[in-house]
């Protein structure tokens, strides 16, 4: 998005499906009714039930998404799923839709959906009704079922012994995430342990058994994200045990940019479930400046049963932010808090360094979020939100285009 003028906005792209009806009760007044007492709960309906799931396949990209619909004209709560698909970078279509109820009278609603390595999808939700206390339960599909259906029996996680009596708000941050292991769903909601008490109820669930023999790399921890970086950096990656049998001496394989620069033996023994780090003998290059390097290191198991979580790739970018016959280093970036997890970020300099842009990253190199700073004199600022980060270290990367500059922060 260029903030000057120059970007457009387009239409929106539309996904036509069956049609629903997402109006309940009036907002601020409750929809899902509860035993022995008129206070209702939000259902949350009218808006996606948290976010969009992606996952990506050798032939296709999906997306599911779900949220509430009216089932019976009388705020009786169901739950639309669906599958968006598409090949590559064309345009999304609708693959299947489903609307999940079961005929008990009772309301299902704030779903939360993902999606495991072989196209199992998970459906977790929080249910209720005048006769039924607010529970957790889940559903699924195997991937193969019949298109739109949920065939999983629904199975309770966890029942409410209470009920809440004197407000209607309730838990509309329920979220459902995939493990490392491609395979385990975890879900956190909120129930009620007594009477007008909250609590949050974390559940992991799967549909596929582990693998026997399955180990693969889910993390490379040095060299760190921030630079700069020499012609003899060390690296240093974390190796994981998917399977179910314990495993030792197998190779691991270092890769940059694509050639295989070394092949080691990991000669320690893991556990199932077990994770370990392991240090490269060979080290690497990362010395060009300006130069994006992609960094891979990748199990090697003889009879692995599941291969697409063997690696894990990071880039690497050797660079500092400057102009001629200046030396700009992180000693110019600063971030300060204003208040609640609200922060200003500033780069401060009197020299001009064209559109500047800022990353915050967490240590596994995932971006939390991103932007473009504004000038003001003495430098460039921007206002960041890290309200919904988790409490921890991350890096902080600005950067005109060529050059860039980083920080390590603590996020409490």
């Amino acid at each position: 998005m260029d903030w000057d003028g120059t970007s457009t906005i387009s239409a929106p792209y539309e996904i036509v499906l069956a049609p629903f009806d997402t109006t309940f009760r009036p907002f601020g007044t409750g929809d899902i009714q509860q035993p022995g007492t008129s206070q209702r709960i939000d259902g949350q309906g009218g808006i996606i039930s948290y976010m969009a799931n992606y996952r990506s396949f050798a032939d296709h990209n999906s997306f599911v998404i779900n949220f509430n619909v009216d089932i019976d004209g009388n705020d009786t709560s169901g739950i639309r799923w669906v599958e968006l698909r598409n090949n590559g970078s064309g345009p999304l279509s609708l693959y299947q839709e489903g609307t999940w109820t079961l005929a008990d009278g009772n309301s299902r609603f704030m779903g939360s959906n993902s999606m495991d390595e072989e196209g199992n999808i998970s459906l977790a939700y929080s249910v209720g009704s005048a006769t039924t206390k607010v529970g957790l339960r889940f559903t699924g599909r195997m991937d193969g079922d019949p298109l739109g259906d949920m065939t999983y029996p629904e199975t309770s996680i966890i029942e409410s012994p209470g009920i809440q009596t004197f407000i209607h708000r309730y838990g509309d941050y329920a979220h459902t995430t995939i493990d490392l292991d491609n395979r385990t769903f975890w879900y956190v909601s909120e129930f009620f342990p007594t009477t007008n008490t909250w609590a949050d109820r974390v559940a992991a669930f799967r549909f596929i058994d582990d693998y026997t023999n399955d180990v693969g790399v889910h993390n490379i921890a040095a060299p760190w994200l921030a630079g700069p970086y020499g012609s003899s950096e060390t690296v240093e990656v974390s190796v994981i045990n998917y399977g179910t049998s314990s495993q030792s001496n197998f190779d691991l394989e270092l890769y940059v940019d694509g050639s295989l620069v070394a092949t080691e033996t990991f000669a320690g023994t893991l556990a199932a479930g077990e994770s370990a780090n392991y240090t490269f003998a060979q080290t690497i290059d990362l010395s060009i400046e300006g130069h994006v390097y992609e960094v891979e290191a990748r199990t090697a198991l003889g009879g692995d049963e599941y291969v697409d979580n063997d690696e894990f790739k990071r880039n690497y970018s050797y660079g500092v932010l400057g102009v001629v016959d200046s030396a700009i280093t992180e000693n110019e970036l600063f971030m300060y808090p204003v208040a609640d997890k609200q922060y200003e970020l500033k780069y401060a300099t009197q020299e001009d360094l064209g559109n500047l842009n800022f990353r915050i990253l967490n240590m596994l190199g995932q971006e939390f979020t991103s932007g473009a700073m504004e000038t003001e004199n003495g430098g460039y600022r921007t206002s960041v939100n890290m309200n919904s980060a988790a409490t921890g270290v991350y890096i902080i990367e600005v950067s005109n285009g060529t050059q860039k500059a980083s920080k390590r922060i603590m996020i409490q």
